[in-house]
């Protein structure tokens, strides 16, 4: 299942984010506030979920820098 990530799926976030092989952060401290403000403030967060465990996700920011 797909959905909308909410605050309680932040350990889940940051489980497969530290996971990665591909795509690694040069700096892998992600801050709680940084999930929080993606996910409550932004609204720019999705979850794969399976018997609702997390195995994924995307997020992203919108800019109007180049619009």
């Amino acid at each position: 299942m797909i959905r909308v990530a909410v605050v309680s799926d932040i350990s889940g976030l940051h489980r497969v984010r530290l996971a990665v092989r591909e795509n690694r952060l040069t700096s892998p401290v992600i801050t709680e506030r940084q999930y929080v403000s993606c996910i409550e403030e932004a609204r720019c967060a999705w979850v794969a979920l399976e018997d609702s465990v997390v195995l994924g996700f995307a997020a992203g920011h919108k800019t109007t820098d180049n619009i």
